[in-house]
C-alpha cells in the first residue's frame, strides 16, 4: 500500500482489496468511505474517518485561507469575516455564496484591500464603502458606480471651496 503501483494493482485486482487496504485509503481521504464495500465497513474504519474530520477544524481552514484564497470554499459561512480579516482576497471566491456577502463582510474586505471593491455586489456599494475603499487604495476608483462618483465629485468640490476660504 505504500507505492503507487501497489495501489493501482489493488484497484485492478479484487484479491488486494482488503480491510487493511480500505483502512489506509480512508486514512488518506475520508471521502473514500463511499467506495468501501458494506461488508468491509468496520467500526475501526468509521473511527478513522471521524478522526480525520476532526483534524480539519476551523483553525485548519482559516490557516489555509492565509495562502490560498480559494480555500474559502471550504470555510463555514460563519467564519467568512475571520477569513476576510486574514486574507481580504477571499471575497472574490464567495461569489457562489451571494447570500453571504453582506455589508459587514464587504466593508472589512475593502478596508483591508480597496481593490476588493471589484467583488462587492453593486447593491452593496454605497458612498461610505466606496470612500473606505478609496482611502485604502485609490486604484479602486474604476470600480465605483457612476452615481457614487458624481456624489464624490460634489463632495470633493465642496471640500476644495471650503478649504480655500
Amino acid at each position: 500500500l505504500k507505492t503507487r503501483e501497489l495501489c493501482l494493482e489493488a484497484i485492478k485486482n479484487r484479491k488486494f482489496r482488503t480491510k487493511e487496504f480500505y483502512l489506509e485509503l480512508v486514512k488518506n481521504n475520508e471521502n473514500a468511505l463511499e467506495h468501501v464495500p458494506n461488508e468491509l465497513k468496520t467500526q475501526e474504519l468509521y473511527l478513522e474517518v471521524v478522526k480525520n474530520k476532526k483534524l480539519k477544524t476551523n483553525e485548519f481552514y482559516l490557516e489555509a485561507v492565509k495562502n490560498d484564497e480559494q480555500a474559502i470554499c471550504d470555510v463555514l459561512p460563519e467564519l467568512y469575516l475571520q477569513a476576510i480579516n486574514i486574507n481580504p482576497k477571499v471575497i472574490k471566491y464567495i461569489h457562489n455564496f451571494e447570500k453571504y456577502k453582506n455589508p459587514e463582510l464587504c466593508l472589512e474586505a475593502v478596508r483591508r484591500n480597496g481593490l476588493m471593491l471589484k467583488y462587492v455586489p453593486y447593491s452593496l456599494r454605497n458612498i461610505e464603502l466606496c470612500i473606505d475603499a478609496l482611502m485604502e487604495n485609490e486604484q479602486c476608483y474604476k470600480h465605483i458606480p457612476i452615481k457614487i462618483k458624481n456624489n464624490l465629485k460634489k463632495v470633493f468640490d465642496i471640500y476644495k471651496n471650503v478649504s480655500r476660504v
